[in-house]
């Protein structure tokens, strides 16, 4: 039996090493973003806006997923010159089509396009790609890519140190001067489309000087020894691409005939007083932390992030969900809740998660944290109900959004998790924006809504139970079934926090 094992393992070692792929040589071709556009529409829009305030950065956030696709459309559609979309996931569903053939439809009037995707979660959509990589002014670019397309488990495995690194990044930029930075992946669980699952998220469009430097966050990436053409790493059949191009249809796009009448997406034409106005810094990590070791660690987004918090002296709101602060984390936020600073953390419940080897290990910091005096928060599962007839009720909801308020003052929206993943492994960025009345208006939203659409949980007899908004307490995981339960336990139990 142990010869058999032996031989088991051998032959296991020699498939992984020999899917192990290299990738190919590639040359970089680099292109830079393009200045704004002085005589187009969006650009006198912003223009105007802009005027009394040239010196500030002006957001808004997108809380509401029927606003945030509305919005994103409305402004590709107003690109007379460049979009630059930057990318973990692209989904092939509705929402992935949708915006495909915006941005096919802007490349046709002549913008250019480069769209730049993590290749981790986004087997299958190649042809899709492929599609949009046809058009002459597009660009598809793959970051970190998978040698080949087929076997990415055994890839996975032979190469773990480089693929299980990826760029996290989530940015869309029109014309260099209107932005997106947040959470959102394109894809339907991120806009209300998915009748499983909804993603509670959070992104702020952007206008301003901090543009800029998202666009040159973007070139950072773009012209990386880790960009690949998509044409580089995979060879579609037309025959694909054609099945593609027919599926593309507007049957599917309905939920999109509103877009004209979304009231942010008229905000990008007129000021409805819906822009906060400040300074604001763009935080990214450099695409080489794919490369580096995590003794770099204090070089990348984290030290920027930490700068920030330790700068709170009052009130700190952390809304992540993946948390897992770690040792020093979790003794850092407990000792400045000790030291009477009000912090209040929001993240997933097991129930809401979709990754409960996260909660298996968040969940070893909730007793201290407690104890110091940190207000925690857990989501519910139940569905949240649409208020928009665009979006679908879904059997469960997520949280999804990454946020930060600090003493009223300042606010970060981004795709940085609390987690060693988003420390060590991913590439990362966000936006931190001075503006009292948007982080006030957050803050008290948010110590609203929790007591209201969130479990609460309280040390009672030293033990942890969970108050919900209808008065029910509960005194183990709510609404998590039995498989969830052990396989958190378990997975709590493994050393691979580091990974998480």
């Amino acid at each position: 039996m142990r010869a058999q094992a032996r031989a088991f393992f051998i032959a296991l070692s020699i498939l992984v090493t020999g899917c192990a792929a290299q990738l190919p040589a590639n040359p970089v071709f680099p292109s830079q973003y393009l200045s704004a556009p002085d005589n187009s529409r969006l650009a006198g829009n912003i223009a105007n806006l802009r005027a009394s305030r040239p010196d500030k950065t002006g957001v808004f956030p997108l809380t509401h997923p029927g606003d945030a696709i509305h919005t994103r459309i409305a402004a590709i559609r107003a690109a007379s010159k460049s979009v630059d979309l930057q990318v973990y996931i692209f989904r092939n569903d509705d929402t992935g089509q949708v915006i495909s053939e915006a941005l096919l439809r802007a490349a046709q009037r002549g913008v250019r396009v480069r769209l730049l995707i993590d290749d981790m979660n986004n087997a299958g959509v190649d042809p899709l790609l492929a599609l949009l990589d046809k058009e002459p002014n597009i660009e598809v670019r793959l970051f970190n890519p998978f040698a080949k397309r087929k076997r990415r488990l055994l890839q996975l495995l032979g190469d773990f140190d480089r693929l299980n690194r990826r760029m996290h990044n989530k940015t869309l930029t029109i014309d260099n001067i209107v932005t997106f930075v947040g959470g959102r992946n394109i894809g339907d669980e991120y806009f209300g489309l998915n009748t499983t699952i909804a993603f509670g998220d959070f992104d702020f469009i952007t206008i301003g000087p901090v543009v800029s430097e998202v666009s040159g966050q973007f070139d950072l990436y773009w012209n990386h020894q880790l960009a690949f053409p998509l044409r580089n790493i995979t060879v579609v059949p037309e025959r694909k691409i054609q099945e593609r191009s027919e599926e593309s249809g507007v049957t599917k796009q309905a939920h999109l005939r509103h877009v004209g009448q979304s009231r942010l997406a008229r905000a990008l034409t007129q000021d409805y007083h819906f822009w906060y106005w400040g300074d604001a810094s763009l935080l990214h990590d450099p695409p080489d932390k794919i490369l580096l070791d995590k003794e770099h660690y204090r070089k990348f987004m984290l030290g920027d992030i930490v700068d920030e918090l330790n700068k709170s002296s009052e009130l700190l709101i952390l809304v992540s969900p993946y948390f897992v602060p770690g040792e020093n984390g979790a003794e850092a936020l407990a000792s400045a809740a000790r030291r009477g600073m009000d912090i209040h953390i929001l993240t997933n419940s097991l129930a809401s998660t979709d990754a409960f080897p996260v909660h298996g290990h968040y969940r070893k910091y909730r007793k201290q944290l407690l104890e110091a005096g940190v207000h925690l928060y857990e989501t519910l599962m139940v569905p949240v109900e649409s208020e928009n007839s665009d979006t679908v009720v879904p059997q469960r909801s997520s949280l999804h959004a990454k946020v930060i308020s600090i003493d009223e003052k300042s606010t970060f929206a981004g795709s940085f998790n609390m987690d060693p993943r988003s420390v060590f492994l991913n590439t990362e960025v966000g936006i931190f924006i001075e503006s009292e009345r948007l982080s006030q208006e957050l803050s008290r939203a948010f110590l609203d809504d929790v007591r209201k659409k969130t479990f609460i949980l309280r040390l009672q007899g030293g033990e942890i139970v969970w108050h919900a908004p209808d008065g029910s307490v509960y005194k183990s995981e709510p609404d998590a079934g039995f498989w969830r339960r052990l396989g958190a336990t378990v997975t709590g139990l493994l050393p691979i926090e580091g990974l998480l």
